[in-house]
């Protein structure tokens, strides 16, 4: 009807958007597909083209979505379409993690980081990559991807997440010795600077330096880590018996009977880590 309004190209969208939630994504595609082809419309196709490859990922069609992400990097003229090509980047990463396509996502989140390495979605990229690397066992990428969101970013609330898992990372490397020094640094910095925003992750980082410590036969750092790691009450009986070993080895007997005692007289202490605390 009025097929000359410069508002054609948004309602072109919004009509999309609303086919795709009403699960028409075959007719919302089409839409999509006329409006990226039409030269007049060319700013909103932009916003169409995130909008498209989100409806393929939803869909299920990564390779399409995969190379519509291509052709948005191809087209890059200023601020608003770079934004727009990190967006439409992180919405298909999310769909692929979504279903365990996590080297899959990883592929498509470095993309963001090699073309734009200072977006602020670069951090999240640098989680999605850090994981792929986790789950593989390669634990040199995976601290390299936690240490580059980390520092390289603004703090956010998952900076405790990159921060755990970097630690996390070390200690799946046996890279004690760097664990217990270096990467404890860089969390030291972050906790000195940054008031807690996760607290389970922290605390779980401070449980991975105490097990280094405790590798390391450092037994009082060692028991100074679980203290802090019981801060999260997830970790709190499992930090405690660990903390009465290493109080063992340190030679404080009395100390290490009575967190011991403290587990027994647990109720949520489960049959094994009573009977452990028993024979410690």
């Amino acid at each position: 009807r009025f097929a000359n309004s410069p508002m054609r190209g948004q309602a072109i969208i919004h009509q999309a958007r609303a086919l795709g939630e009403m699960g028409k994504m075959k007719l919302a595609l089409v839409l999509l597909k006329e409006l990226r082809t039409a030269s007049k419309y060319r700013q909103a196709a932009q916003e169409g083209l995130y909008l498209e490859v989100e409806l393929l990922a939803r869909s299920g069609d990564y390779e399409n979505a995969r190379n519509l992400a291509k052709q948005a990097a191809a087209s890059l003229n200023n601020a608003e379409e770079i934004d727009n090509y990190a967006h439409i980047h992180a919405v298909l990463g999310y769909y692929l993690l979504k279903v365990g396509k996590n080297e899959q996502a990883a592929k498509v989140m470095a993309e963001v980081t090699s073309s734009q390495p200072d977006h602020s979605l670069g951090m999240v990229a640098h989680m999605v990559m850090g994981y792929d690397s986790f789950n593989k066992k390669d634990w040199a990428k995976s601290i390299s991807s936690y240490e580059a969101a980390l520092i390289n970013f603004p703090y956010s609330d998952l900076s405790d997440v990159a921060l755990a898992m970097m630690l996390a990372g070390h200690y799946k490397a046996d890279n004690d010795q760097l664990l217990a020094t270096h990467a404890n640094r860089v969390k030291e910095v972050i906790m000195a600077n940054f008031s807690a925003q996760e607290v389970r992750w922290r605390a779980l980082g401070n449980l991975f330096v105490a097990e280094a410590y405790y590798r390391l036969k450092q037994y009082k750092e060692a028991s100074h880590y679980y203290a802090q790691s019981m801060q999260e009450p997830s970790l709190e009986l499992q930090s405690r018996f660990y903390q009465a070993w290493s109080k063992y080895h340190e030679g404080e007997y009395p100390e290490a009977v009575r967190l011991c005692r403290l587990i027994i007289e647990n109720s949520q202490a489960n049959i094994k880590m009573r009977e452990d605390a028993h024979f410690l």
